[in-house]
């Protein structure tokens, strides 16, 4: 009877153990400050994890009510926006949710959108049944500087 050799693996080089090591505590790493990062910061209206739309903060205790105007030069009085015409109803759930970066980039759009518009504003109104205070947020953007102004206050 011949004797059967057993092929071994030898463990991976040194420097290949330090690699994937490496690679491995960078995406834990990774894994914990992503959250982090957001939970840390002042502003955490906009939804960035599934798990986070069963948080308290997802259900808001009051209903609020936007309006986009657009500004031709000289005008004091702006020309409203009719969001349901222009937007998807999605779209317009996050403008009511005040996410930043969907006003931002919605003023951007209604800055492009006519050589005409000189400015674009945007307004939240929010109402609670208690008539306790509720956010109140205005974004206007200049579309010739491209400067962005904004108030956000309880009332």
């Amino acid at each position: 009877m011949a004797a059967r050799s057993v092929d071994t693996v030898s463990p991976p080089a040194r420097w290949l153990r330090r690699l994937l090591s490496l690679g491995i505590a960078t995406y834990l790493t990774w894994q914990i400050v992503l959250p982090l990062r957001y939970y840390l910061r002042e502003n955490r209206r906009a939804a960035r994890f599934a798990w986070r739309i069963f948080s308290a903060l997802a259900i808001a205790p009051y209903r609020c009510d936007v309006r986009v105007q657009e500004f031709a030069p000289g005008e004091q009085l702006g020309r409203e926006v009719d969001l349901a015409r222009t937007l998807h109803d999605a779209w317009t759930a996050a403008l009511r949710q005040g996410q930043d970066a969907v006003v931002r980039q919605f003023l951007h759009t209604r800055c492009g959108s006519s050589s005409l518009v000189e400015a674009v504003e945007f307004s939240r109104l929010c109402r609670r049944e208690d008539r306790a205070p509720a956010p109140h947020m205005r974004v206007r953007l200049d579309c010739r500087s491209g400067a962005i102004s904004a108030q956000e206050e309880m009332r």
